[in-house]
């Protein structure tokens, strides 16, 4: 609802309440209190309160990292972080981190879920804006490939990521498969989004300059 102040409050309060629950030792208290950080440096990563969301996150990292079964959640949560180092182009360590949740998606069997298809995404800007095409095209089409089989063409994730391939390709330079991609992204925004929705104008703009 965009009640960023309320949201801070609240996720305030729940942290307390799970630190006092960690002090009583408390079964599954430390898992709570991981997942309570991490929506509270969520929140203050949205609201550009980019230093202290990192020392959150970090303790967040911290606690998860001792508790079993944890590479879903420190994949999740190195994600968020990657995303934070990406706001303020720190493109090494967004890198280091994008990949770090790549590796734990993996070890979590999650390697072909849409979590992991939004950080090839993810990663694969972060490639393109360091002039390293062939990387960004290896990892955008990772992404591609995961979510034509976990949620078809016809899905508005898949035509993003039709989308940000054309636009690689674009300069790149390789019309062809620019056209292609813009298409196909084009294609599945007018089935899921409609002619009038403003993703859609894009691939219609992107496909002229194409």
């Amino acid at each position: 609802k965009g009640e960023w102040s309320e949201a801070y409050h609240a996720s305030l309060a729940v942290v307390d309440k799970a630190r006092g629950l960690v002090e009583l030792k408390d079964d599954g208290a430390e898992q709570a209190l991981a997942n309570c950080l991490e929506i509270q440096a969520d929140v203050l990563r949205q609201t550009g309160h980019l230093e202290e969301s990192r020392l959150i996150y970090s303790e967040a990292l911290e606690l998860a990292n001792k508790l079993p079964n944890n590479a879903f959640m420190l994949g999740r949560i190195s994600a968020s972080v990657a995303v934070l180092y990406d706001s303020v182009e720190n493109e090494a360590e967004a890198i280091r981190f994008y990949e770090r949740a790549l590796e734990l998606y993996s070890r979590a069997g999650m390697e072909n879920s849409e979590e992991a298809a939004d950080v090839y995404n993810n990663v694969g800007f972060v490639y393109r804006s360091i002039g390293n095409f062939q990387a960004a095209e290896d990892l955008f089409l990772k992404g591609l490939a995961i979510c034509n089989h976990a949620l078809g063409v016809e899905h508005e994730k898949t035509a993003t990521l039709c989308n940000n391939l054309g636009a690689l390709y674009l300069k790149s330079e390789k019309n062809t498969q620019a056209r292609e991609m813009h298409m196909m992204a084009l294609e599945a925004r007018l089935i899921v989004l409609g002619g009038a929705h403003p993703d859609t104008a894009q691939s219609h703009a992107n496909l002229a300059l194409s």
